[in-house]
This record gives structure tokens, C-alpha cells and sequence, in this order.
């Protein structure tokens, strides 16, 4: 019973999760999203969602390969995990792009907090193989 136990809640966490990045899928970013905007209506507390995405990530996949695509996804997830507030959730929304639920957060710390992660992307060495290059990421 307990392994049986153990093999679903380990199915049920990959269900969640996004295989290449290990953030939250769209679908469980979704949910998240949605309970936490009525967590917050109920409390009467602060909530921003932003949306993240990668620049020219298609030319990124057309010139250099889908090998380079998934590292630079996988890479860029480490950052954000790095950099997001414990609390808060990051989920990859679909392809390049990614979201973040902040909560109990103003509006000049969600800014702020943009800003860093943008910046540091753009500082970032991505670096595969013995190459580097360098993205850019918009965020909304």
C-alpha cells in the first residue's frame, strides 16, 4: 500500500510539472492562478501575474538547434528559481514563454523584481558546448 502510495504521488507531481523544466505545467499554473486570485479576493490581498518570454527564441532553435532551445529553457528555469521569491510560482505557460504569480507583493516590488530577473538574463552566458550566447527576455 505504501509503495503504491509513493507511485502515485509521484505520478501526480509529474503530472504537474513541466519535463523539461521542472517548473509547473500550463495546466497547474492555471489552477494556481486561480485559487490564488480568490485567496486574495477573500483576504482582500495583492496579486500580479506576469507573463515572461524569451526574445527571437525561434531563431535561437532555427540556427543553433533544438538541443540549444531546451538548455537555454532548462538554464533559464534555474535563474528564475534562483531569483523568485520562495512563495510566489513560476510556471512554463508554453514554448518560450513563462508565468509568475506574485502575491502580497506592490506594484514597484513587482517591477523590481522584473527588472532583476531581465537583467540578469541579459548578463547571463548561456554557454553549451563550449559556445556562448547571450538572450534577451521581454516581460509583461
Amino acid at each position: 500500500a505504501l509503495k503504491y502510495k509513493g507511485r502515485q504521488d509521484e505520478l501526480r507531481e509529474m503530472a504537474m510539472r513541466d519535463s523539461l523544466t521542472t517548473l509547473y505545467n500550463n495546466a497547474m499554473l492555471k489552477e494556481m492562478l486561480g485559487k490564488e486570485l480568490k485567496k486574495q479576493a477573500r483576504r482582500e490581498g495583492s496579486l500580479s501575474f506576469a507573463m515572461l518570454d524569451i526574445d527571437c527564441f525561434k531563431s535561437i532553435n532555427d540556427s543553433l538547434g533544438h538541443i540549444w532551445g531546451d538548455f537555454i529553457l532548462k538554464e533559464l528555469a534555474a535563474i528564475l528559481n534562483r531569483i523568485v521569491r520562495s512563495g510566489d510560482f513560476i510556471g512554463r505557460y508554453g514554448g518560450e514563454e513563462f508565468g509568475l504569480i506574485m502575491t502580497d507583493i506592490g506594484m514597484k516590488d513587482v517591477w523590481n523584481l522584473c527588472e532583476r530577473i531581465r537583467k540578469t538574463v541579459e548578463l547571463h552566458n548561456f554557454t553549451f558546448e563550449e559556445q556562448s550566447i547571450r538572450i534577451t527576455v521581454s516581460i509583461g
